[in-house]
C-alpha cells in the first residue's frame, strides 16, 4: 500500500495492519519526522512533482506492485488525469485490482 502525501502517517498504521509492506511519502521532512515509525513501513521524502521513473528511483515502488494508493490527507493538493488523458505510462500502473482510495479525515 502507497500513501501518498502521507504527512504525519496518521493514514499508515491501519494500512501496517492490513498490508505486508506500506510506503509514505510526503515533500515535507518535519511531517515525515512525526510519522509512527513501524517495522513493515518506509517513508520517503519527494519533490511535490515526479513522474513515473522518478518515484520508482526514489521508492521502492515498481510498476504493478501495488495493491492500494491511499490519499489520506493530501487530496486537494493532487491533480488527476482523466482516463482520457492517460498515455502508456500511466496504463501501466494501472493494473487489474489496484485501488485507489482518496479520503478526508472522519470519511474512512
Amino acid at each position: 500500500a502507497w500513501d501518498v502525501g502521507t504527512g504525519s502517517g496518521q493514514a499508515i498504521p491501519p494500512l501496517a495492519k492490513m498490508f505486508e509492506k506500506v510506503i509514505g511519502t510526503d515533500t515535507s521532512t518535519k511531517q515525515l519526522e512525526l510519522a509512527p515509525k513501524l517495522p513493515n513501513v518506509t517513508y520517503f521524502l519527494t519533490p511535490p512533482t515526479m513522474s513515473i521513473d522518478e518515484v520508482q528511483q526514489t521508492t521502492s515502488i515498481s510498476e504493478s506492485s501495488l495493491d492500494l494508493v491511499t490519499v489520506a490527507e493530501a487530496l486537494h493538493w493532487l491533480q488527476f488525469l482523466r482516463p482520457s488523458e492517460m498515455g502508456p505510462e500511466e496504463a501501466q500502473w494501472a493494473h487489474r485490482g489496484l485501488v485507489l482510495y482518496p479520503y478526508a479525515r472522519g470519511q474512512r
